[in-house]
């Protein structure tokens, strides 16, 4: 039996669980389910707040981020923005203003079918200012289209209909001149001993017709006026506001992941309370949980509203029902829980909503290795059994890609500390809860106890508890797979 045949028999008529980004879906609106608090996130959109949203990687931004798209409001300019390798590593904030103005300016003008009416009625001034924009910050691969756009904006459909055929007109008139000139040289002048008229300086008395628009006008550089009036113009155009998405600038790869680097790129954006509160744009973005909590002392969170996104139990659950249901044959969906045979628990079920860790992306990744484990044990099952599902958590805490969700330095060496050399460590510990002296004791940190424990809560592989044994502070273990681990005797390790 083919592994096709195999997920066939679950009702699923195409497989669900090798597709982990939005981008790569082909049903996005069909597969979006709304996390908790989700409709807290609408109302801060429809309302025109500037939105901040955090989370893990996995947990839906990006779906999110399409699904604001779909609901922006009537006749809004939507601008969405998820590639920055155009600015340098360490950008600044007239960097940003300028990379959001080229993006606004081209979409503007790749919808200028659609706007050509609103932009036939923009003043001569207006025109103008736009003429310099299309200029300065148009992607264009020759002049020769650049004039052509500027001509669009500042000059009347006639006068491009007249510029058009005046070359045809100055051939047609100087050609016929100079037929008649030398039909009177044959036969007016040598008969009445008239001077010869030139016919070649007559092939040019007539000129050709040009109106030219007006690029008397100087370059312009970014910076936030120049910003606020794009937006203001757009308006004038004829569009009710501009809303600005801001997506994946935490997935440069430049950064490989770095925090710190991802936080010092994105700090000239998010700190800049000018733009974010500015009354003729609105700005929504997202990013990764760990540069976005680096920053989170220079934010003004209170003027924003910044919402981390988590998926409960029963979200998750609703995702999963939803994801089978699209990808199932008709009328022949499964709900979660029937997906396991009666030897599966409850307690194993839940074991298994713990460890998707709020997150659907690893929920799928989850059920991508049972359904492999199941097809290796039994193809002909239609249910997962308990042995796959054990077999199949052990292998998706042990291969996992720890370095998808913990920051690591950018060019570090292989010997250098990162997430995987921590895990090495906290695995000696029996329990997931520790003060640094069992750490130092089990670990054998020594002097450097203090130093690991700190980085570990700056990547937030743990978090420091209010409990107290001594005068020892208690620490946890945050990760659920690295806790799954402990109690079942698993080792990570880093094998990139």
């Amino acid at each position: 039996m083919t592994f096709s045949e195999f997920y066939n028999k679950f009702g699923l008529e195409d497989y669900p669980f090798n597709t982990f980004t939005t981008e790569d879906e082909i049903n996005k609106t069909d597969l979006f389910v709304e996390p908790v608090d989700y409709s807290l996130i609408k109302d801060a959109f429809k309302n025109s707040r500037t939105i901040i949203m955090s989370g893990n990687r996995g947990t839906g931004k990006t779906a999110i981020v399409y699904d604001l798209m779909r609901n922006a409001p009537d006749n809004s300019f939507v601008l969405y923005m998820d590639d920055f390798s155009s600015l340098s590593e360490h950008p600044n904030i007239n960097d940003f203003y300028k990379a959001i103005s080229i993006c606004l300016v081209n979409r503007l003008m790749s919808c200028a079918v659609d706007s050509r009416k609103g932009i036939s009625k923009l003043s001569k001034d207006d025109k103008l200012f736009l003429s310099q924009l299309v200029v300065n910050f148009m992607d264009t691969a020759t002049y020769e289209s650049l004039t052509t756009k500027v001509d669009q904006i500042q000059l009347s459909f006639f006068s491009r209909f007249i510029n058009k055929i005046s070359k045809f007109i100055q051939f047609t008139v100087n050609y016929g001149i100079t037929a008649g000139v030398k039909l009177f040289n044959s036969f007016f002048a040598n008969q009445f001993s008239l001077p010869i008229i030139d016919a070649d300086s007559v092939m040019s008395i007539i000129p050709e017709i040009k109106l030219n628009a007006d690029v008397s006008f100087k370059d312009v550089d970014a910076n936030f006026s120049v910003l606020t009036k794009i937006c203001r113009l757009i308006k004038r155009v004829g569009f009710s506001g501009v809303v600005i998405l801001i997506d994946k600038i935490d997935e440069d790869s430049r950064f490989t992941n770095d925090g710190e680097q991802i936080a010092t790129f994105i700090k000239p954006l998010l700190t800049d309370n000018k733009l974010l509160l500015s009354p003729d744009l609105q700005m929504a973005i997202s990013l990764w949980s760990i540069p976005f909590d680096n920053l989170k002392s220079s934010i003004r969170t209170q003027k924003f509203y910044c919402p981390t996104l988590q998926w409960h139990g029963e979200d998750l659950i609703r995702a999963f029902d939803r994801r089978v249901k699209v990808y199932s044959y008709a009328g022949s969906s499964k709900q979660f829980r029937s997906f396991f045979a009666e030897d599966v628990t409850d307690k194993d079920i839940e074991q298994i909503l713990i460890l998707a860790n709020q997150n659907p992306r690893d929920l799928w990744h989850i059920f991508n290795e049972l359904f492999h484990k199941q097809y290796a044990l039994d193809s002909t099952s239609s249910a997962f059994s308990q042995k796959a599902l054990l077999d199949a958590l052990a292998d998706f805490v042990i291969n996992f890609n720890y370095y998808e969700y913990y920051p690591r330095k950018k060019n570090s060496r292989r010997d250098s500390m990162d997430v995987y050399r921590y895990i090495t460590h906290l695995l000696k510990l029996p329990e997931p809860e520790f003060t640094a002296n069992q750490f130092n004791s089990l670990a054998g940190t020594g002097s450097s106890t203090n130093n690991y424990i700190g980085a570990m809560q700056a990547m937030g592989l743990i978090v420091r508890t209010d409990v107290k044994i001594g005068a020892g502070v208690v620490y946890r273990i945050n990760d659920p797979k690295i806790i799954y681990a402990i109690r079942n005797g698993l080792i990570i390790s880093r094998n990139l």
